[in-house]
């Protein structure tokens, strides 16, 4: 990896980085490792719901 460009060190991983991460982890997705990795006492039961920026309450 070419450590000299800004974008490589701070975008993450491409897709192919990412893929061969989770491979070598042993699961099929982020989601995956997400649920494997937090516990389910720390994890939201719902999605967020996000207004946009320029939305008033």
């Amino acid at each position: 990896m070419n450590t000299k460009s800004f974008a490589l060190r701070h975008i993450g991983p491409q897709e192919s980085d990412q893929n061969k991460m989770l491979k070598t982890l042993g699961v099929d997705s982020m989601e995956q490792l997400i649920y494997e990795t937090i516990p389910r006492r720390h994890s939201f039961k719902k999605r967020f719901k996000f207004r946009r920026r320029h939305e008033r309450i």
